[in-house]
């Protein structure tokens, strides 16, 4: 048997629908504030200072440790210090010493969590964070951008208030213009002069914030002689001459970025090579003070 089809049975090529045209799409890109990868905000408190701990955990042998013992060491120092006047100065005993050797620690670790917090949140920072620093929050997915944000809203008007009762608020108004020029003003991505300068600066600036946090009890606001002052000019030069050496092993994070660290524009061999002339150098400057 044979089935025919007759013609007028089939759509003609004007009556089939027409599917529209694929219109092309930009590619999406990867939106680092979004909390995909990221498990719900625990209230857990051990979590929150597990997570501040991974926050600062970079820069406590690196900012927190030596900003402290310039501080001590500037603060222990008479020659340094200019009295206050008309108070009688003495001296500190002991306890007292210690007592705000720990006030100063705290002072220089809250104002270290306000510039990570502003620092960490940004997307080349989360990029290069990813391939240098893995641990950190953000990258492992402990905290999104939007709560690092909101931490950082609350985190300063917190810090500026303990700063402010251990008698540190001009320097600590000081360290919020740098950390605003560092990571809002994209200080930290321009020329490595620039950067290396800014780092020193904010250093230096950190130790002399709590020469007044560990002169508590001395009878009057001690604040840095004009020698001091000189000798903080001293190590700020020598800091900023020797701060690439931060960045020979952060290399392969900074160029995925395109940051000009030293070490990239010039090599691996002569960013070495810098650091040990600055250090000779700078040894001398300190012997003949």
């Amino acid at each position: 048997m044979m089935i025919t089809i007759e013609h007028s049975a089939l759509p003609t090529m004007s009556e089939r629908p027409q599917t529209p045209p694929l219109r092309p799409t930009a590619p999406k890109q990867a939106d680092l504030s979004l909390p995909d990868p990221t498990p719900p905000f625990p209230s857990s408190i051990l979590y929150h200072l597990k997570t501040t701990y991974l926050l600062t955990y970079a820069n406590i042998p690196q900012f927190i440790l030596p900003t402290l013992l310039f501080g001590l060491s500037t603060s222990l120092s008479p020659t340094l210090l200019q009295p206050a006047p008309f108070q009688p100065a003495h001296h500190l005993s002991l306890t007292s010493t210690l007592l705000n050797t720990i006030l100063a620690l705290l002072c220089i670790w809250s104002n270290t969590i306000i510039f990570d917090l502003s620092n960490q949140r940004h997307p080349a920072a989360i990029r290069e964070d990813h391939i240098n620093k893995p641990y950190r929050p953000i990258p492992s997915g402990r905290l999104t951008t939007r709560q690092a944000r909101r931490w950082t809203l609350y985190a300063v008007p917190a810090t500026y208030a303990l700063n402010c009762a251990l008698g540190a608020w001009r320097e600590t108004l000081g360290m919020y213009v740098l950390v605003w020029m560092y990571n809002d003003l994209g200080g930290s991505e321009e020329h490595w002069i620039i950067r290396n300068a800014l780092n020193a600066v904010g250093y230096v600036w950190c130790s002399v914030g709590i020469v007044p946090v560990v002169r508590r009890g001395c009878g009057g606001e001690e604040r840095l002689s004009r020698t001091g002052w000189v000798w903080c000019g001293v190590v700020c030069g020598g800091i900023a001459s020797t701060m690439q050496v931060q960045d020979l092993r952060d290399q392969e994070g900074d160029r995925s970025v395109g940051r000009e660290t030293m070490p990239l524009v010039f090599g691996d061999t002569a960013a070495r090579w810098s650091i040990v002339g600055a250090m000779v150098g700078w040894s001398c400057v300190c012997c003949g003070f």
